[in-house]
């Protein structure tokens, strides 16, 4: 990757509770971000993931929403040319379902501890 470039790699309809396994090995320093396509519009984006790399990454990712997601690989501020290695593979995940709304659980399964005896 040259020196003042960066490359996005575009992940297309990944489903809610895809796992993501992404590994990056780079010959220097490299920052890198997973972004989903909603937030890429809005004015103040958030990552799901954002790291540097220092040689090499592995990590797994957990998708909170299915759509489309972009694999940032940033080396705009950097001095020199990288040699830089990716593989990413997705999988689907078992998702909970969401709790409804105003869900909470009973008081007495909320509040229980071992000291407390039963009854």
């Amino acid at each position: 990757m040259p020196a003042g470039a960066s490359k996005s790699v575009r992940l297309r309809g990944l489903p809610l509770g895809a796992v993501l396994m992404i590994r990056v090995t780079a010959s220097g320093k490299l920052p890198v971000a997973l972004v989903s396509a909603k937030q890429l519009k809005s004015p103040k984006p958030r990552a799901l993931f954002r790291a540097i790399i220092d040689r090499k990454l592995s990590v797994k990712v957990v998708i909170p929403e299915g759509g489309d997601y972009y694999f940032v690989l940033n080396n705009r501020r950097g001095g020199e040319a990288l040699e830089v290695e990716t593989d990413i593979r997705a999988e689907r995940g078992r998702a909970k379902p969401p709790a409804p709304p105003g869900y909470s659980p009973r008081p007495e399964k909320a509040r229980r501890s071992p000291s407390e005896s039963s009854i």
